[in-house]
């Protein structure tokens, strides 16, 4: 059975990835990485999926069964971290930052992901109105792929929001 972090996120979907597994790379947190983590589905992740769940009770005409984040990205060893060309004070090496996607499970089983864009507006919005704190929004953009990056802190959150797109950030 998967080692819960919180009511919906558990462990695995926090360390797997398929670059480590490609390169043999291991990406066990530590104790410290695992507190951390818990940390950032409790104090942010947890809070912002039930904002998704209380928003989208329907999209593009069609009754919403549930929302849910799927991460895409989160602890990273710092071997790991190197591999995929994160920066050297990645938030992801201590476990207090995610990349995600936001997915709709529709009353009749279909999904679908919502844009990236949309998220992110989402999440600034709940941010500027208090519903939710974090140290670092990023809607994130690489080639084809798309994602949003959310980082979060023990104390002295900036509140910061940027754009990277194929290279460059822009502070929103």
């Amino acid at each position: 059975m998967a080692e819960k972090l919180s009511q919906n996120f558990n462990l695995e979907e926090f360390t797997a990835s398929s670059t480590a597994k490609a390169k043999g790379i291991s990406n066990i947190p530590t104790a410290q990485h695992k507190s951390n983590l818990k940390y950032l589905c409790v104090s942010i992740l947890e809070s912002l999926r039930a904002l998704l769940n209380a928003k989208y009770t329907t999209y593009q005409g069609k009754k919403v069964k549930s929302v849910s984040i799927k991460i895409t990205s989160g602890y990273r060893s710092p071997a790991l971290n190197k591999a995929v060309g994160g920066s050297t004070t990645s938030a992801h090496t201590q476990g207090l930052a995610a990349d995600f996607d936001v997915v709709i499970t529709f009353i009749d089983s279909t999904k679908k992901t919502i844009p990236y864009t949309e998220t992110y507006e989402n999440i600034k919005g709940w941010v500027k109105a208090g519903k939710l704190t974090l140290d670092q929004l990023i809607q994130e953009k690489s080639g084809s792929s798309t994602w949003i990056h959310i980082g979060l802190k023990p104390d002295n959150n900036r509140k910061q929001f940027l754009k990277y797109n194929n290279g460059k950030y822009i502070m929103d």
